[in-house]
């Protein structure tokens, strides 16, 4: 069965099977490196007739799972992502996920020599979160890391 006949499906499940099926579905899409299919679920995640408890669960499932991606796919998937989250009317309460891509592609950007670009996705999280509490020295370290690029 195609990817968006999968997801028509998925919706019609109740939340705690939806987050059980997403999340394996996720698990198989990072496991194949279809990045253009964790685009799809990830876009199917944010829409309306997902309940926000199901999308916050499989986001940040997928968002610390990609590592086993190519650069390259993560780097495609984790901007795709960010960009469909910070539109999302929900998206104070994915910030978990949202971190977790955007500390990551900090990561990446640097080994890569583009710090401008790394300050500004680390610099993109929302640090006075209240479903992703930061310490004083996490949001210490985080500005230290945006300014000292």
């Amino acid at each position: 069965m195609a990817l968006e006949g999968k997801l028509q499906n998925l919706s019609r499940l109740s939340a705690l099977e939806q987050q059980v099926q997403f999340t394996s579905l996720a698990d198989e899409l990072i496991a194949g490196g279809s990045s253009s299919g964790l685009m799809t679920l990830g876009k199917k995640l944010l829409s309306e007739d997902i309940p926000i408890q199901v999308t916050r669960s499989v986001l940040t499932h997928i968002a610390s799972s990609m590592k086993s991606l190519s650069e390259e796919q993560y780097y495609e998937v984790s901007v795709y992502l960010i960009g469909v989250i910070k539109q999302h009317p929900g998206a104070p309460s994915l910030d978990e996920a949202d971190f977790i891509l955007r500390d990551t592609l900090f990561t990446y950007c640097v080994a890569c020599e583009e710090y401008t670009e790394a300050a500004q996705f680390l610099a993109g999280a929302n640090l006075d979160s209240a479903t992703r509490v930061f310490s004083e020295l996490e949001k210490v370290d985080i500005y230290i890391k945006c300014a000292g690029r």
